[in-house]
């Protein structure tokens, strides 16, 4: 049997655990992300509006549940298209 599939059945492949934080490439994304997000807030604060951070927050929490059913199906189409190549050999 696959290793990988193994590998999930048995729990010792999981993704969401998997440690990136220390990558440079996160590591840049998170520092211009934090700059742009600021800027944001500054600007929306400058012209008195007093929930800018509620508003923010709120946006990104949408955001961030659109990304996760993006890269779900992501993963479901990676998943369906590796079983349809293995049926190829």
């Amino acid at each position: 049997m696959n290793k990988m599939i193994k590998d999930l059945y048995y729990g010792e492949f999981v993704p969401s655990e998997i440690d990136f934080i220390q990558d440079e490439d996160y590591q840049l994304s998170l520092e211009n992300y934090n700059k742009e997000f600021e800027k944001v807030l500054t600007i929306m604060k400058g012209h008195n509006i007093k929930n800018a951070q509620d508003i923010l927050d709120k946006l990104i929490d949408t955001y961030v549940e659109v990304q996760e059913y993006e890269c779900l199906n992501a993963f479901e189409c990676g998943i369906k298209l590796g079983s349809e190549i293995s049926n190829l050999k």
